[in-house]
Protein backbone atom coordinates (compact mmCIF):
# COMPACT_ATOMS: atom_id res chain seq x y z
CA UNK A 1 0.00 0.00 0.00
CA UNK A 2 1.29 3.45 -0.87
CA UNK A 3 1.81 5.96 1.90
CA UNK A 4 -0.69 8.81 1.92
CA UNK A 5 -0.38 12.12 3.69
CA UNK A 6 -2.14 12.03 7.09
CA UNK A 7 -4.16 8.97 6.07
CA UNK A 8 -3.95 7.53 9.57
CA UNK A 9 -4.16 9.78 12.63
CA UNK A 10 -4.97 8.95 16.24
CA UNK A 11 -8.70 9.65 16.68
CA UNK A 12 -8.54 11.20 13.22
CA UNK A 13 -6.79 14.20 14.76
CA UNK A 14 -3.34 15.67 14.10
CA UNK A 15 -3.44 17.31 17.54
CA UNK A 16 -4.13 13.99 19.28
CA UNK A 17 -1.39 12.29 17.27
CA UNK A 18 1.18 14.95 18.10
CA UNK A 19 0.31 14.70 21.80
CA UNK A 20 1.66 11.13 21.93
CA UNK A 21 5.30 10.16 22.39
CA UNK A 22 6.46 9.45 18.84
CA UNK A 23 3.44 11.16 17.30
CA UNK A 24 5.51 13.65 15.33
CA UNK A 25 7.50 10.79 13.80
CA UNK A 26 4.20 9.07 12.90
CA UNK A 27 3.05 12.15 10.95
CA UNK A 28 6.46 12.86 9.39
CA UNK A 29 6.86 9.27 8.19
CA UNK A 30 3.50 9.26 6.44
CA UNK A 31 3.98 12.65 4.82
CA UNK A 32 7.62 12.28 3.74
CA UNK A 33 7.11 8.75 2.40
CA UNK A 34 3.92 9.85 0.63
CA UNK A 35 5.90 12.64 -1.06
CA UNK A 36 8.19 10.07 -2.72
CA UNK A 37 5.21 7.78 -3.53
CA UNK A 38 6.64 4.97 -1.42
CA UNK A 39 4.72 1.69 -1.64
CA UNK A 40 5.28 -0.68 1.29
CA UNK A 41 3.27 -3.56 -0.16
CA UNK A 42 5.15 -6.83 0.30
CA UNK A 43 8.31 -5.09 1.54
CA UNK A 44 10.30 -5.84 4.69
CA UNK A 45 10.21 -3.45 7.67
CA UNK A 46 12.77 -3.26 10.49
CA UNK A 47 12.57 -1.26 13.69
CA UNK A 48 14.93 -0.77 16.62
CA UNK A 49 13.25 -0.01 19.94
CA UNK A 50 9.50 -0.12 19.18
CA UNK A 51 8.70 0.60 22.86
CA UNK A 52 4.93 1.38 22.90
CA UNK A 53 4.50 0.04 19.36
CA UNK A 54 3.08 3.27 17.92
CA UNK A 55 5.21 3.26 14.77
CA UNK A 56 4.95 -0.51 14.32
CA UNK A 57 1.15 -0.33 14.39
CA UNK A 58 1.22 2.48 11.80
CA UNK A 59 3.47 0.45 9.48
CA UNK A 60 1.21 -2.58 9.92
CA UNK A 61 -1.67 -0.57 8.42
CA UNK A 62 0.34 -0.10 5.20
CA UNK A 63 0.49 -3.86 4.55
CA UNK A 64 4.21 -4.73 4.58
CA UNK A 65 5.37 -8.21 3.68
CA UNK A 66 7.13 -8.61 7.03
CA UNK A 67 7.85 -6.76 10.27
CA UNK A 68 10.96 -7.30 12.40
CA UNK A 69 11.50 -5.49 15.71
CA UNK A 70 14.46 -5.53 18.10
CA UNK A 71 14.01 -4.32 21.67
CA UNK A 72 16.48 -4.25 24.57
CA UNK A 73 15.57 -7.07 26.97
CA UNK A 74 16.57 -5.18 30.13
CA UNK A 75 13.76 -2.67 29.57
CA UNK A 76 11.12 -5.34 30.08
CA UNK A 77 12.97 -7.22 32.79
CA UNK A 78 13.43 -4.17 34.99
CA UNK A 79 10.26 -2.20 34.23
CA UNK A 80 7.10 -4.30 34.28
CA UNK A 81 4.86 -1.62 32.77
CA UNK A 82 6.81 -1.92 29.49
CA UNK A 83 6.13 -5.65 29.44
CA UNK A 84 2.41 -5.04 29.94
CA UNK A 85 2.27 -2.36 27.24
CA UNK A 86 4.28 -4.56 24.90
CA UNK A 87 1.79 -7.39 25.23
CA UNK A 88 -1.14 -5.08 24.54
CA UNK A 89 0.06 -3.83 21.13
CA UNK A 90 1.91 -6.87 19.80
CA UNK A 91 -1.36 -8.80 19.70
CA UNK A 92 -2.85 -6.16 17.36
CA UNK A 93 -0.29 -6.60 14.57
CA UNK A 94 -1.96 -8.18 11.54
CA UNK A 95 1.14 -8.79 9.40
CA UNK A 96 1.65 -12.55 9.36
CA UNK A 97 5.45 -12.46 9.10
CA UNK A 98 6.10 -10.66 12.37
CA UNK A 99 9.29 -11.27 14.38
CA UNK A 100 10.06 -9.66 17.73
CA UNK A 101 13.56 -10.03 19.20
CA UNK A 102 14.40 -9.18 22.82
CA UNK A 103 18.04 -8.54 22.09
CA UNK A 104 20.75 -5.91 22.20
CA UNK A 105 20.77 -4.45 18.68
CA UNK A 106 24.56 -4.49 18.80
CA UNK A 107 24.39 -8.30 18.91
CA UNK A 108 21.63 -8.66 16.33
CA UNK A 109 22.55 -10.48 13.13
CA UNK A 110 20.44 -10.97 10.03
CA UNK A 111 20.87 -12.67 6.68
CA UNK A 112 17.69 -10.95 5.61
CA UNK A 113 17.86 -7.42 4.20
CA UNK A 114 15.24 -4.77 4.90
CA UNK A 115 13.48 -2.19 2.72
CA UNK A 116 12.21 0.34 5.28
CA UNK A 117 13.85 0.94 8.65
CA UNK A 118 12.86 3.01 11.69
CA UNK A 119 15.51 4.16 14.15
CA UNK A 120 13.68 6.54 16.45
CA UNK A 121 14.73 7.77 19.89
CA UNK A 122 17.71 5.42 20.07
CA UNK A 123 20.98 6.99 19.02
CA UNK A 124 21.54 9.34 21.98
CA UNK A 125 21.37 6.40 24.42
CA UNK A 126 24.22 4.53 22.72
CA UNK A 127 27.96 4.85 23.01
CA UNK A 128 28.55 3.43 19.52
CA UNK A 129 26.48 5.80 17.41
CA UNK A 130 28.35 5.38 14.13
CA UNK A 131 28.52 1.62 14.63
CA UNK A 132 24.74 1.36 14.91
CA UNK A 133 24.16 3.50 11.83
CA UNK A 134 26.64 1.37 9.85
CA UNK A 135 24.89 -1.77 11.05
CA UNK A 136 21.54 -0.44 9.83
CA UNK A 137 23.24 0.18 6.49
CA UNK A 138 24.57 -3.39 6.42
CA UNK A 139 21.16 -5.01 7.00
CA UNK A 140 19.32 -2.82 4.49
CA UNK A 141 18.61 -3.45 0.81
CA UNK A 142 20.34 -1.31 -1.81
CA UNK A 143 17.25 0.86 -2.37
CA UNK A 144 16.20 1.02 1.30
CA UNK A 145 14.85 4.06 3.12
CA UNK A 146 15.16 4.86 6.82
CA UNK A 147 13.21 7.13 9.15
CA UNK A 148 15.64 8.44 11.77
CA UNK A 149 14.66 10.45 14.86
CA UNK A 150 16.73 11.85 17.69
CA UNK A 151 16.65 14.18 20.61
CA UNK A 152 19.28 16.88 20.04
CA UNK A 153 21.47 19.04 22.28
CA UNK A 154 19.76 21.62 24.47
CA UNK A 155 22.95 23.60 24.96
CA UNK A 156 22.33 26.99 23.33
CA UNK A 157 26.01 27.41 22.49
CA UNK A 158 26.03 24.08 20.59
CA UNK A 159 22.62 23.92 18.90
CA UNK A 160 23.73 25.45 15.60
CA UNK A 161 27.11 23.70 15.46
CA UNK A 162 28.09 20.33 13.96
CA UNK A 163 28.94 18.67 17.28
CA UNK A 164 28.06 15.79 19.59
CA UNK A 165 27.69 16.65 23.28
CA UNK A 166 29.09 13.92 25.56
CA UNK A 167 27.54 13.11 28.94
CA UNK A 168 29.65 10.96 31.21
CA UNK A 169 28.34 9.79 33.59
CA UNK A 170 25.15 9.74 31.48
CA UNK A 171 22.10 11.70 32.51
CA UNK A 172 18.79 12.82 31.11
CA UNK A 173 16.39 15.39 32.49
CA UNK A 174 13.85 14.11 29.95
CA UNK A 175 13.36 10.79 31.74
CA UNK A 176 12.93 11.87 35.35
CA UNK A 177 16.65 11.82 36.06
CA UNK A 178 17.12 8.21 34.93
CA UNK A 179 20.65 7.99 33.55
CA UNK A 180 20.06 7.17 29.89
CA UNK A 181 21.47 9.95 27.74
CA UNK A 182 25.14 9.48 26.82
CA UNK A 183 25.59 11.50 23.62
CA UNK A 184 23.47 14.45 22.50
CA UNK A 185 24.13 15.33 18.84
CA UNK A 186 23.20 18.60 17.22
CA UNK A 187 20.94 18.45 14.17
CA UNK A 188 23.91 19.02 11.88
CA UNK A 189 25.78 16.19 13.60
CA UNK A 190 22.84 13.82 13.06
CA UNK A 191 22.96 14.55 9.34
CA UNK A 192 26.73 14.24 9.19
CA UNK A 193 26.73 10.87 10.94
CA UNK A 194 24.02 9.58 8.63
CA UNK A 195 25.89 10.72 5.53
CA UNK A 196 29.21 9.28 6.74
CA UNK A 197 27.59 5.92 7.45
CA UNK A 198 25.99 5.73 4.00
CA UNK A 199 22.60 7.42 4.30
CA UNK A 200 21.59 10.20 1.91
CA UNK A 201 19.35 12.89 3.45
CA UNK A 202 16.01 13.19 1.62
CA UNK A 203 13.81 15.22 3.96
CA UNK A 204 13.67 16.38 7.58
CA UNK A 205 11.12 17.65 10.07
CA UNK A 206 12.38 21.24 9.97
CA UNK A 207 10.75 21.46 6.53
CA UNK A 208 7.34 21.11 8.22
CA UNK A 209 6.00 23.98 10.31
CA UNK A 210 3.88 21.70 12.50
CA UNK A 211 6.77 19.29 13.18
CA UNK A 212 9.80 21.56 13.53
CA UNK A 213 11.28 21.28 17.02
CA UNK A 214 14.42 23.02 18.24
CA UNK A 215 15.27 20.04 20.48
CA UNK A 216 14.55 17.11 18.13
CA UNK A 217 14.90 16.15 14.47
CA UNK A 218 13.31 13.53 12.24
CA UNK A 219 15.03 12.62 8.98
CA UNK A 220 14.06 10.54 5.97
CA UNK A 221 17.16 9.11 4.33
CA UNK A 222 17.99 6.70 1.53
CA UNK A 223 20.71 4.08 1.49
CA UNK A 224 23.79 5.34 -0.31
CA UNK A 225 27.55 4.74 -0.18
CA UNK A 226 29.39 5.11 3.14
CA UNK A 227 32.22 7.63 3.30
CA UNK A 228 35.69 6.11 3.56
CA UNK A 229 38.32 7.28 6.02
CA UNK A 230 40.30 9.97 4.25
CA UNK A 231 43.66 8.31 4.94
CA UNK A 232 42.43 5.18 3.11
CA UNK A 233 41.44 7.01 -0.06
CA UNK A 234 43.93 6.78 -2.92
CA UNK A 235 44.64 10.04 -4.70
Amino acid sequence: MKFQENLYLVNGSEVDTLSLEGGSTWIFAQNSLAAIHYDLTGKSYFEVGPKHGLHTMLIDLYEPGSITCVEAPNKFRSQQHYARENGSWVSRIRTENFDFHYQDFGKFTSIKKYDLLFYSGIIYHNVDQMGQLRKLHEISNDDAFMVFESSTTRNESLIDLNVVEVHHPPYSSLYRNIETCSFHPSKKACKSMLEMSGWEIIDDSDNYKNLSNRERIIILCKRSTPKRNRHLIEK
